[in-house]
């Protein structure tokens, strides 16, 4: 089951197959090209030569193959991969992250990105890094996939993310203006970890469009981060669908929920946020609210509840603001 689902979501994205030989892909590049693989004539057998012999802004282009490596991006580079399902960077020979970041601006797309250390990362971003792209990438069996502390700018989209192992799969912290977006997340063993996390003063992010299943949990906010807008996700059989914890200011909106032992959890503190326009349906708990560790003073108006266990559990004398003809 767990590998006909994988070959399912890999099938939805897999590009037209063109011999290695093919001229130069037309990406927009502001520098030179480099190549890793194929049979042209000065092209490297390593990515990481290539990408120690560019200079920033140039392009290094990866053809089709496993290259067993653990990578360090030190300058503003793109890195391309002929096509995700064939381009592999596997990171299993070292105790490291496959990819190291170290360097603004820097774009990578088209490859799947597997383990890694058991103490380390798909991604690892060094702190203070700003604008970085991950676009449409698997990125599988690793620690954890991506652990983004200390940034800006950064555009997480597309990427089918399955099967990484320690918690969280999707790691923000004290990082604020990203962008989360249009990502497959999924769990398909028993060991179960947090899909997307945004932790620790992470403010004025954006988790659009996401599909997360099967997770311990779907979408965390916490630990003061602020002004953070969930929308447009697809959540289903996780342990919580959203939870917001001792996060304030945040905006849940329109969401499917489905399927969850709680479809939107807040507590610890979680207060002033709002809830609205979400569809929350199936769960054992639709909505959970701990007045008692301050979750108050939240906006919660136009949501749609059905076939929920319980559609809401909370502490009487709440003085959070329901429907009634709001706004």
């Amino acid at each position: 089951m767990t590998i006909e689902l994988i070959l399912l979501l890999v099938g939805i994205c897999i590009l037209p197959a063109f011999a290695q030989e093919t001229d130069k892909p037309h990406q927009p590049s502001k520098g030179n090209w480099l190549y890793v693989g194929g049979s042209g004539p000065g092209n490297y057998t390593k990515i990481q030569d290539a990408l120690e012999n560019a200079s920033d802004e140039d392009t290094v282009f990866v053809y089709n193959g496993t290259y067993y490596e653990n990578i360090i991006i030190d300058k503003e580079i793109l890195l391309l991969g002929y096509n995700k399902n064939n381009t592999i960077i596997d990171g299993s020979t070292d105790n490291e992250s496959v990819i190291l970041l170290k360097a603004d601006n820097v774009h990578i797309e088209g490859f799947t990105i597997t383990n890694s250390s058991p103490y380390r990362r798909g991604i690892f971003f060094k702190p203070n890094c700003t604008g970085v792209s991950i676009i449409d990438n698997i990125i599988t069996h690793n620690r954890g996939a991506l652990y983004v502390p200390s940034s800006r700018n950064t555009n997480i989209s597309r990427n089918i993310v399955i099967d990484n192992y320690i918690n969280p799969t999707i790691e923000f912290t004290n990082s604020s203006d990203n962008t989360i977006y249009g990502n497959i997340v999924i769990q398909t063993s028993e060991d179960k970890t947090d899909a997307i996390s945004v932790f620790c003063n992470s403010n004025n992010n954006t988790i659009i469009g996401n599909t997360v299943s099967t997770s311990l949990s779907g979408i965390t906010v916490g630990f003061s981060s602020k002004y953070n807008r969930i929308c447009e996700n697809s959540i289903n059989k996780c342990g919580y669908g959203v939870c917001l914890s001792g996060a304030s200011s945040n905006e849940v909106n329109s969401n499917v929920i489905s399927e969850n032992d709680q479809g939107i959890f807040l507590h610890w503190y979680s207060g002033f946020n709002t809830i609205h326009a979400n569809t929350i349906s199936k769960n054992s708990i639709g909505l959970h609210v701990e007045i008692t560790s301050n979750s108050s003073d939240s906006l919660l108006y136009h949501n749609n509840f059905f076939n929920n266990t319980n559609h809401v559990y909370i502490v009487p004398y709440s003085t959070n603001k329901w429907d009634n003809g709001y706004p």
